[in-house]
């Protein structure tokens, strides 16, 4: 019985592929278990002992195409000028090179139209990245639209301008034609930038997520409240394929905003202060000062925030105990006085990976079976 075939599915592939990842049931359903691990990109679909296994493992066909990628150029970003007309949703964008070069093919690209038939840049899918020589350059390319029956779309008014640039990514590692296992690493993030916001309080935090684990990272701001940095807490990295495959998500604490009295007060001083806190879930308390008049009365206007505090994202007003005290941390003289306090969240601000660690962004490629040719039982295409 062959252990494989040259047919780009998933049941040509070779079927010791699930075995020596130490996946599946066992020899008696190796097809069955080679279907999973077909193509696959995705995070912790395999698990060793109970444990999501840290590295994400495919097994992909890959033509002369996939391999020639390595080696030459691509279409990278294709957009339009003008104030286009009369195209249709079913015509196609052609990117053919001119350079010569062994296994050159055309990048393509769909078009979604408006009701005159005009589209813009958000209308251009490319389809196919293509393959040009590495002779070739933005200005040799030759660009043409074509209907739905190969013929010259009725289309007008369009410019286009092109990138096409060489592979740097993993097409590179892929040496011959054939069955591939590709193993994309690991690792945690490393390091993040912060920027922008508005209310910011220090100590809030970002989620991390879209791997194997979760991570967790804290916030700093400025006087003003808007971030100037952000760092990954100690052993909360989590783990992730690499930098674009991490999510980043605003846990959103609350901070105090606002003292609040009401009431004909007396007797407190200028030197007394308010503490700010709840029976659970504070992570720091707040605090502020206060100002009095002749008889020590406060109002609104008397306060001034020292530190508007981190509560739970959960946290209510009414869920906070506002206290006034001397200087020496004693209940104040003050009398008179119901206080209360608001709570408000950050909005905005950017956080970004820009560093990870471990085997994250490496990816390695081992050569199962090399094969003269591989037919195209299957659409999918190799990561680039």
């Amino acid at each position: 019985m062959s252990q494989w075939t040259s047919t780009d599915q998933a049941a040509g592939s070779p079927k010791w592929g699930a075995a020596s990842i130490w996946q599946g049931s066992g020899r008696s359903a190796q097809a069955a278990n080679n279907t999973p691990l077909y193509v696959n990109t995705t995070v912790g679909a395999w698990t060793l002992h109970g444990t999501p296994v840290n590295q994400v493992q495919g097994q992909f066909g890959a033509n002369k195409f996939e391999v020639a990628q390595g080696w030459g150029k691509h279409l990278v970003t294709l957009t339009v000028t003008g104030s286009t007309t009369g195209f249709s949703n079913t015509d196609l964008i052609n990117v053919t090179p001119v350079a010569a070069g062994q296994g050159t093919r055309k990048a393509t690209a769909t078009i979604s139209t408006n009701s005159i038939g005009g589209f813009v840049n958000s209308g251009i899918t490319i389809t196919s990245i293509g393959l040009f020589a590495n002779a070739e350059t933005n200005a040799t390319v030759v660009i043409s639209v074509a209907n739905s029956i190969g013929g010259v779309s009725g289309g007008s008014g369009q410019t286009f301008a092109q990138t096409i640039a060489g592979t740097t990514g993993e097409a590179t590692r892929r040496m011959s034609t054939g069955w591939q296992m590709r193993r994309a690493g690991m690792g945690p993030v490393s390091t993040l930038s912060a920027v922008n916001g508005t209310g910011f309080a220090n100590g809030e935090s970002v989620k991390l997520s879209g791997g194997n684990a979760n991570g967790l990272a804290n916030l700093t701001t400025n006087a003003t409240g808007n971030l100037v940095s952000a760092t990954v807490m100690s052993g909360n990295g989590g783990v992730f394929v690499n930098a674009s495959s991490v999510s980043v998500t605003f846990n959103r604490e609350k901070h105090v905003a606002n003292v609040i009295v009401t009431g004909s007060t007396t007797l407190f001083t200028n030197t007394d202060t308010i503490l700010v806190t709840n029976t659970a879930g504070f992570i720091v308390n707040a605090t502020a000062t206060m100002s009095t008049n002749s008889i020590g009365g406060i109002t609104n206007s008397s306060f001034t925030i020292t530190n508007i505090g981190l509560f739970i994202p959960t946290q209510t007003a009414g869920g906070l105990v506002v206290t006034a005290l001397l200087a020496n941390g004693s209940a104040s003289a003050g009398a008179g006085a119901t206080l209360s306090a608001t709570v408000a969240n950050s909005s905005a601000g950017t956080v970004a990976v820009t560093a990870m660690g471990g085997r994250a962004g490496r990816v390695l490629y081992e050569c199962e079976v090399s094969s003269l040719s591989l037919s195209n039982g299957s659409t999918t295409q190799l990561p680039s």
